[in-house]
């Protein structure tokens, strides 16, 4: 029987539920954002319920030590229950017989201890340790030499994400994210990522106050850790082991989790590992707000935002995106523009362009009627392509770069005029320590930033040094006499003779092609030919370089 990847993921869910807490989730939970899938989820969860009842008729006549493996014993506690398992380990609740506090033991299953060293083991008891905040689980021994090794920690009374997370409000989903984002900034702030962040590995308590877990993944080489940890919350770099693993990965981790907090299913599915994989790297995913109308639009951008596929697209850290959702929480403009937007609002632009082209060669519509349509579809384009939507708010580093920049030019203007009027500056030396050096560092890290996706922080760099250029070049000419004209010549701006009509028009075209080139060649490594927004200001789309795949 073929099987939709969608509808395993969900018998899956209910198979682990009944396993792990001996209860049976309702069909309607598990199919509410997809009725069409409740009558084949029904057979699964009948042949499954043949099946078990087949097996407990066959083992019925052992004993019940044969049934139910013997709780592990450690020493100076009590051992109460398992409470849960995983892929590598199981964790026990254990009462703590000296304190008496109810802990947590964290054991590798013995099925799997061959395969995880025992070094493995102890990096995610040091990684825990690291940690003194309320929202990450903390460690309290780590016994090495016991058997099996165990790390005891902090026992969270609570619910995994997963499952609490359909019933919260929007605006709920939104405050634990935040606190999740805030620890794991702590984490990466202390040089880890985490590195296998889904909602199993997110507790809530009473108060929906989360808590992380599992850190067994947690590192920080960039060149380790590929392939490894679940399949649907990798991040397209984990998937290639020629690209590094920064914190950005766990920022995508965090966008798909919110991705499956608004829209109840994951954003990506596939039969087999491979195609997962190749949905990862290659495909967009669904719009939230297509599978469940509800989604609010915001937090929909912020997921999206994180979960982009070029790691210099996403929220650069998990601090930002924690802003960016407080923001909602605020009834502020998100800052977050996923590029999934335009993507597909281009993709579904197109069948209206070409209608309206058949609509003129019916002759149902005239010429000019086609030409205002055409142009709103243009206007709707240029709208989603404009990135400095995305720099709408200034950030304390912005504004203080802009003011520099701004004194910059002011001083300059100052040191240009006590040139013409005081006679203070004598040759080019001086003017090009102070005014040619600092335009041309300008530029090279105006590039740089350009090059780093920073656009709104390399646009002031470009500003700045192309206020400085004209400045520079008129202190040249009057320095070197080129292009001096004698006082009173007619049809002069300037009729004193301090500045000629040909220098003030060279200095234009020489500012005009610095400001331009910067742009264009950006485009021509794109592929696309790109003007600039200071050359032509009439589109800001233009000003961003189209991706060229």
């Amino acid at each position: 029987m073929t099987v939709d990847s969608d509808l395993e993921q969900r018998f899956a869910r209910f198979v682990e539920h009944q396993v792990l807490h001996g209860t049976r989730l309702s069909l309607d939970s598990l199919v509410s954002d997809r009725p069409h899938l409740a009558e084949p989820l029904r057979r699964l969860i009948d042949l499954y319920d043949n099946l078990t009842t087949t097996l407990d008729v066959g083992l019925m006549s052992q004993p019940a030590w044969a049934l139910e493996p013997a709780l592990p014993a450690f020493d100076g506690f009590r051992t109460i229950e398992r409470v849960g398992a995983g892929g590598m380990g199981q964790v026990f609740k254990l009462q703590d017989v000296k304190l008496e506090r109810i802990v947590a033991a964290k054991v590798v299953r013995a099925d799997r201890r061959a395969n995880l060293p025992l070094a493995n083991f102890l990096r995610e008891a040091r990684s825990l340790a690291l940690f003194k905040d309320r929202r990450i689980v903390q460690i309290f021994e780590f016994r090495a030499d016991s058997d099996p090794p165990v790390i005891i920690m902090e026992f969270v009374d609570g619910f995994e994400l997963g499952r609490v997370g359909p019933s919260l409000e929007f605006r709920q989903r939104a405050r634990v994210l935040i606190e999740v984002c805030e620890a794991l900034q702590h984490a990466h702030d202390l040089g880890l990522q985490h590195r296998d962040l889904k909602p199993s590995n997110i507790m809530l308590d009473e108060a929906l106050s989360p808590k992380i877990l599992d850190f067994g993944l947690s590192a920080s080489d960039p060149s380790t850790g590929h392939l490894m940890g679940t399949p649907q919350y990798l991040a397209p770099e984990q998937l290639d082991p020629t690209q590094p693993i920064d914190a950005r990965t766990d920022v995508y981790a965090l966008g798909v989790i919110l991705y499956e907090l608004l829209a109840g299913t994951m954003p990506y599915v596939g039969s087999q590992t491979a195609e997962l994989h190749d949905a990862i790297r290659r495909r967009e995913p669904r719009l939230p707000v297509e599978i469940d109308p509800r989604v609010p639009e915001p937090l929909q951008a912020v997921a999206l935002k994180a979960m982009e596929r070029l790691p210099a697209d996403r929220y650069q850290s998990a601090a930002e995106m924690a802003l960016d959702l407080q923001r909602y929480l605020d009834g502020r403009p998100v800052l977050g523009r996923p590029t999934i937007y335009a993507s597909t609002l281009g993709t579904r632009l197109r069948p209206h362009i070409d209608q309206i082209e058949e609509w003129l060669r019916l002759k149902l519509i005239y010429p000019h009627e086609a030409e205002r349509l055409r142009a709103a579809y243009r206007q709707l384009d240029a709208r989603e392509d404009d990135w400095i939507v995305e720099s709408r708010t200034l950030s304390y580093s912005q504004i203080a770069l802009y003011l520099g920049a701004f004194l910059l030019v002011c001083g300059s203007l100052f040191y240009f005029g006590a040139h013409r009027f005081y006679d203070a500056v004598k040759g080019v030396a001086r003017p090009f320590l102070v005014l040619a050096a600092p335009f041309l560092g300008l530029n090279v890290a105006g590039r740089y930033l350009y090059g780093r996706e920073h656009k709104a922080v390399a646009v002031a760099f470009f500003l700045a040094g192309v206020g400085l250029l004209p400045l520079f070049l008129l202190i040249w000419f009057h320095e070197t006499g080129v292009w001096v004209v004698a006082k009173d010549v007619p049809n002069q701006i300037f009729n004193d003779g301090s500045v000629s009509n040909r220098q003030l028009q060279v200095t234009i075209l020489l500012a005009g092609g610095v400001a331009r080139a910067p742009y264009e060649n950006r485009g021509a490594r794109d592929g696309v030919h790109v003007p600039a927004l200071l050359v032509d200001p009439g589109s800001a789309r233009r000003f961003r370089p189209a991706r060229v795949d």
